[in-house]
């Protein structure tokens, strides 16, 4: 189900909810209307662990300030109304395995099933008990069907169909109906003049006044910092829409790297240019980048975090990587310290740093972590990999994870969100808010590199970052098309998009 679609058509009905439910949305109690809602005591043990675990899981922890607040509501064992006229309630049933179906394991995660067969046990009991006779098998059938588990599980709602246990996926709140209808940023627009005849002063100074092409472009559908390709009659030309001052800044099809081409990575197409051109305008604090694997979304942001840093004149800023620890979430059982475990988990942006410091030249692997060699070579010849760890060593550039950021500021700092398509929106909105005074953000991803359990692409925190933020003056967004890896990823991607 979705939230808010509980309208009931078929009379009242008991949604027992899987931890996967309270998790993913801290507000889902009050998503089943006039509905009863039963929440496992097991489930709701789970939610605890997890919210009070060392790596901190930001869902669990909203759902039991969620929690804690409704029960100071009343009673669960009379049942807490809720905002839609529904109640709920606790439940501990759940020890007679012999109610399943054989082959069913006798585990914790499985007492869910138990609960749903008593709470239809329950209404039948009480049905009968009104009807003052044995219920008939399409009564049985009702009442079977209207107590739901509500899971994103989907191991758990085929063993509760083997159990003959009606199940419900959540969805909580969706940005996009489809990540293909995600936010690109970019835009084509056809104009049929000469480009000379909308030239003038101002576009001497790279600005073109958005009045100028109105008549065949309709400035209503942009987006402020929307990325813009015009093709006019004899030339094509690029800019950015700046909504607020009804212009748009005019970028050249060439590289820009300050006098310092030979230093980094140079950019290989124009959604590159078109990044860069948006790093440089210091007015947009948020920069979100999508793109297929390969694109160079990792290494352009490592390039701009770099550059930030030789042209810091206060130095005062830093850079902080934040990746998410998917695959990494048990990081108390990886060995060495905390800083060891971090590194583990943000090799990849690692390596981007180096490519982008070695003008492409880094073949990657190498070893960036001998303290010694770094701190003592000299600051000219260094290598990529060292300039990286003496960088590191002096804390211009730090590596972190959102799941132990709460509470903190990053003043003077860069923020830099790798791999955010693995993000929920609590954790997010935990970067975001981190950003303090003079700090800016950077952030990619790709929806169809997902690998969070019970998170669908529609639902990611990235999704809600682009599609949330596409009106501020304030944030900008682009999409990297071209692969730059070897021409045999394209096929891969070709299957995966099929």
């Amino acid at each position: 189900m979705s939230r808010g679609s509980s309208k009931d058509d078929c009379g009242k009905k008991t949604y027992i909810l899987h931890r996967t439910v309270l998790q993913k949305d801290h507000r889902c109690l009050e998503a089943f209307g006039a509905n009863d809602i039963v929440i496992p005591v097991g489930e709701l043990e789970a939610i605890r662990e997890k919210a009070t675990a060392k790596t901190l899981d930001l869902g669990s922890w909203k759902f039991t300030v969620s929690f804690g607040e409704c029960a100071r509501n009343g009673s669960f064992r009379e049942g807490i109304k809720t905002g839609g006229g529904g109640r709920i309630f606790l439940d501990s049933n759940g020890n007679n395995f012999e109610d399943l179906p054989s082959g069913i394991q006798r585990s914790d995660e499985n007492r869910i099933l138990l609960v749903a067969k008593k709470k239809v046990t329950e209404i039948s009991q009480e049905e009968e008990k009104k009807k003052g006779a044995e219920l008939t098998s399409d009564e049985k059938r009702r009442i079977r069907d209207s107590v739901i588990i509500v899971s994103n599980d989907t191991i758990l709602a085929a063993i509760a169909d083997l159990a003959d246990i009606k199940t419900e996926e959540y969805r909580g709140e969706y940005f996009i109906s489809n990540p293909s209808d995600l936010y690109t940023g970019m835009a084509n627009l056809k104009v049929s003049l000469d480009y000379q005849e909308v030239a003038n002063d101002h576009t001497r100074h790279n600005m073109l006044d958005a009045p100028k092409i109105s008549k065949f472009v309709d400035l209503e559908r942009l987006y402020p910092n929307q990325c813009c390709t015009f093709r006019f009659n004899d030339k094509m030309q690029y800019g950015i829409y700046k909504k607020a001052e009804n212009v748009f800044r005019l970028i050249r099809n060439a590289d820009s790297n300050n006098g310092k081409e030979g230093e980094y990575v140079s950019p290989k197409n124009m959604e590159h240019r078109f990044f860069e051109a948006l790093v440089q305008d210091e007015s947009i604090a948020f920069i979100t980048v999508a793109g297929a694997a390969g694109t160079g979304k990792s290494v352009m942001m490592a390039k701009a975090a770099l550059r930030m840093l030789d042209n810091d004149a206060s130095h005062k800023m830093k850079v902080i990587v934040f990746r998410p620890l998917i695959g990494y979430e048990t990081i108390g059982f990886l060995p060495g310290e905390y800083e060891d475990k971090i590194n583990l988990c943000l090799a990849p942006f690692r390596d981007a740093l180096c490519y982008a410091k070695s003008n492409g030249n880094f073949q990657g692997g190498q070893d960036i972590n001998n303290k010694e060699r770094a701190l003592n070579a000299k600051k000219n010849g260094l290598s990529p990999e060292q300039s990286l760890k003496e960088l590191i060593a002096e804390g211009l550039i730090q590596e972190d994870s959102v799941t132990f950021i709460s509470g903190s500021t990053k003043h003077n700092a860069w923020l830099i969100g790798d791999d955010a398509h693995n993000y929920d929106q609590h954790e997010m909105e935990a970067l975001i808010t981190r950003m303090g005074k003079n700090g800016r953000m950077l952030v990619s991803g790709d929806l169809a590199q997902m690998r969070r359990a019970f998170l669908h692409p529609t639902e990611s925190g990235f999704a809600w970052a682009i599609e949330s933020f596409k009106h501020s003056e304030l944030a900008a967004h682009i999409t990297f098309y071209e692969v730059l890896r070897h021409p045999f990823i394209e096929e891969v991607l070709k299957l995966r998009r099929r």
